[in-house]
């Protein structure tokens, strides 16, 4: 399932100051602090973790991003 409709995300400051990272990294022509690669891996985590709770058992990482 997804974010329940009244829940509001809002930015933090720590996405803030990683987009801004993320900008300047293009300018710089550098990579940025947090790859495409860390992103999916988040991803993929969460992907587990709810996959684990919809069939009430636990989910090995592998299983979830396979």
């Amino acid at each position: 399932h997804s974010v329940p409709p009244d829940t509001e995300l809002a930015p933090t400051a720590d996405s803030a100051e990683l987009i801004d990272d993320f900008l300047q990294a293009v300018r710089d022509g550098r990579p940025p602090r947090v790859t495409g690669e860390d992103g999916r891996a988040v991803v993929d985590l969460f992907t587990a973790i709810y996959l684990s709770n919809r069939e009430r058992r636990p989910i090995s990482f592998a299983a979830a991003v396979g």
